[in-house]
């Protein structure tokens, strides 16, 4: 097995992030706590993202909102845990989001570019 991940690492390309650029995170899947609600999970594609910070969601399937992080959780292993900042190519979790759906594209509010629909 070794071999074949020592020939994913030096043959796929990284993907293309963004870390100085505004905020633009996907919404890939969702998760549910009976104590915060929904919770949204992506990758950062461009910026970072904090607790406290005002986003905009776009939706393909709603009205714009505007609205604000509560908190913000990163990946470790299969644990997950609350964190001051996540930045572009990182997976984590954002709760205070509602509605939030799968597909949903959280931009930062000064420039609100829409990620391609999840198919």
């Amino acid at each position: 097995l070794r071999p074949v991940l020592e020939c994913v690492l030096r043959h796929v390309p990284a993907p293309y992030v963004q870390p100085n650029d505004p905020l633009q995170l996907q919404i890939t899947t969702l998760d549910y706590s009976e104590f915060v609600g929904r919770i949204g999970i992506g990758r950062v594609q461009a910026g970072s993202i904090r607790p406290g910070m005002q986003v905009t969601v776009l939706s393909h399937k709603r009205p714009t909102t505007n609205q604000k992080i509560l908190q913000v959780l990163a990946f470790e292993g299969l644990k997950r845990g609350s964190v001051e900042e996540v930045v572009a190519g990182d997976l984590c979790a954002v709760v205070g989001l509602d509605p939030i759906d799968i597909g949903d594209t959280i931009c930062h509010p000064d420039a609100p570019r829409a990620l391609p629909p999840v198919s």
